[in-house]
């Protein structure tokens, strides 16, 4: 379907570098001790060093001799070309996301803003090809610039998108990610393009990609499907070190099965001690984020053969720790190790690592409790600070308000967003030991550790709500509380990105309409099966059929986006399902005019209605 991947090729505007002039880096700095001036070929291979790994941009940023490279730089800003420009500019972006949360008064953080202000203005005075450009606003977007440069850089990437690879398009996702303005249809732009050059992507394609839709959280089902199956029909071409990213990124996309992840494995495992340490956690944590309950005798082994180091970062802990718990690995000194370190440490974490964390210390403190360190004063704070945001970005989404909409007319008294133990849920019945967990884009272990461990040890009965229609529930993690008809009106509501997607991939043709073969080819591709009648109230005219095949010589028009939008807002309402449960009733009763009083209390058993009058 996609062919074979030809070789991976590293380009120049790749966000890591390629080759190394300097040995290291007192070598490379030293260039800054001489008082004549750097020829701009050592000067940017000076850059291009620096920014080539993570330790190296935090030796070189607490050095002078970087200021002493930086003033060389902003003194030959107005001689540079833009293909200079744009690599001098995405290395400078690298170094400074090393210095972390950005202090204005900082002289490094001045400086470098500073050099990346005048290379965007001279940028534009010069009119730089899509690629320069974008590496530039890359640069831009980490400084946290507010420019005119990004909004000059969204306009030619969107009047230049035909023309834009795969490293363009990373960079543009990044850059909007980091800018913290997602414009969903510039967004839906890029995403569409990437699924369009899947066919020539190359192994190091595929990578860069997922870790530009990890980053960004964006769950593109249609982008997400084609990575994934680029990965496991051309597995030969993946370096390990490519195979264990590309594991985690799925994972934490949540579009990693257990089969795929078992796959992965069996080639990762020979060369597992190979790894860095931070892709040895990483290989771990994906089975345990996808659930690979087959594998757990080789995870467990995977993470006892794992010694962490001090040069784990804070992520790559928790990532361990939630491994750990998650596998029940409490024997030992691998557990509480990682606690001990982590804790230590300052709690400077994005906001779905803390969640992860505190899922897995919530577990522990009811399963293992003399394993339990006590939270230090900042972690406590950090972790309800991370819980309060979560809550009130999710309180928002339309899954929850759909799902409380539903279970407004249910039997039960749900509250939402409240504590049951130390976990907070999406929705609780406490009289009837009930809850309902709700998936989000930051729950990165698919709530696993508070599903299974601890709100059932609880003797709570556990239902789930998936927000994406690429995650396959794991056993038990199910929506039995919602009607099939309330799930495909959640799944059509909440989806109208991913059914604008869908519509514009089948319109090949771009004319904003689709046949009726085309209309029943897409509604089936995105798991929506109507009636014959069904489609016929959607048609503008009628169809005939022969043997089955749908011919369109009676149809007049075709079917429009608003049409594929219309399944969800007009014919899957409350009104329409009530009529089917009407139906199923007569049906089942058929003409009688009396009722076995034992029987309608089954039935309304069943309907989840209250039983108890009858």
């Amino acid at each position: 379907m996609f062919g074979l991947l030809r070789p991976c090729l590293i380009r120049l505007s790749g966000a890591v570098a390629t080759r190394q002039t300097f040995g290291n880096l007192a070598d490379c700095l030293k260039i800054a001790e001489s008082s004549q001036s750097i020829a701009t070929t050592d000067l940017y291979e000076a850059f291009k060093f620096i920014s080539s790994s993570g330790q190296i941009r935090r030796q070189a940023i607490h050095d002078d001799r970087f200021v002493t490279l930086l003033d060389q730089l902003d003194a030959r800003i107005s001689t540079l070309n833009c293909s200079y420009m744009g690599n001098f500019g995405i290395r400078l972006g690298l170094i400074i996301q090393s210095l972390g949360n950005l202090d204005r008064e900082d002289p490094i953080v001045e400086k470098s803003v500073k050099v990346i202000e005048r290379l965007c203005t001279e940028m534009m005075e010069k009119s730089g090809n899509i690629k320069e450009i974008s590496q530039l606003a890359f640069a831009a977007a980490s400084a946290g610039l507010q420019h005119k440069f990004l909004d000059y850089a969204k306009q030619n990437l969107t009047l230049n998108i035909e023309n834009a690879d795969p490293d363009v398009l990373n960079l543009a996702l990044l850059a909007s990610y980091k800018t913290k303005v997602h414009d969903k249809v510039f967004l839906a732009l890029i995403c569409e393009k990437l699924s369009e050059l899947t066919d020539r992507f190359t192994a190091n394609d595929v990578v860069s990609t997922l870790r530009s839709l990890e980053k960004t959280s964006l769950m593109k089902g249609f982008l997400l499907r084609r990575l994934s199956m680029l990965i496991h029909d051309n597995l030969e071409q993946f370096t390990n070190e490519q195979l264990a990213q590309c594991c985690y990124r799925l994972s934490i996309l949540k579009f990693q099965t257990p089969v795929q992840y078992s796959t992965i494995l069996s080639l990762l495992e020979p060369k597992f001690q190979q790894l860095s340490i931070h892709l040895q956690i990483e290989v771990l944590a994906s089975g345990c984020m996808c659930q690979c309950t087959d594998a757990n005798e080789r995870l467990v082994k995977l993470a006892k053969s794992i010694t962490l180091t001090d040069k784990v970062d804070l992520a790559g802990l928790v990532n361990y720790i939630y491994s750990c718990v998650y596998l029940k690995l409490y024997k030992g000194d691998h557990l509480t190790g990682a606690l001990e370190e982590a804790l230590a440490r300052s709690p400077f974490l994005i906001r779905k690592y803390a969640l992860l964390f505190k899922e897995a210390y919530d577990t522990l403190s009811l399963e293992c409790p003399n394993l339990t360190l006590e939270l230090p004063e900042a972690w406590k704070m950090a972790l309800e600070n991370y819980e309060s945001a979560e809550h009130d970005r999710c309180i928002q989404t339309s899954i929850i308000a759909e799902t409380g909409n539903i279970l407004k007319t249910s039997a039960g008294d749900f509250e939402t967003f409240s504590k049951v133990g130390p976990f907070t849920v999406a929705f609780a019945d406490v009289a009837r030991k009930l809850v309902i967990l709700a998936e989000t884009p930051n729950t990165l272990g698919g709530l696993a550790l508070a599903q299974s461990n601890g709100l059932q040890g609880g003797n709570y009965k556990v239902l789930g709500m998936a927000s994406f229609e690429n995650r396959v529930c794991p056993s038990g993690f199910h929506c039995s509380h919602i009607t099939v008809d309330d799930k495909m009106t959640l799944h059509l509501r909440s989806r109208k990105s991913e059914l604008s997607y869908a519509f514009k991939r089948f319109d090949k043709s771009r004319l904003g309409v689709l046949s009726h073969v085309q209309f029943v080819r897409l509604l089936g591709a995105i798991g929506i099966h109507l009636t014959r009648q069904e489609l016929k109230f959607l048609q503008f005219g009628w169809c005939t059929f022969s043997q089955d095949i749908a011919t369109e010589e009676d149809i007049r028009g075709g079917f429009t986006l608003e049409d594929l939008e219309a399944l969800g807002r007009d014919f899957y309402n409350d009104e329409v399902i009530a009529t089917k449960v009407l139906e199923s009733l007569q049906e089942h009763f058929g003409p009688c005019n009396t009722l076995d009083k034992q029987e309608l209390a089954s039935v309304l058993m069943k309907l989840g209605m209250d039983y108890s009058g009858v």
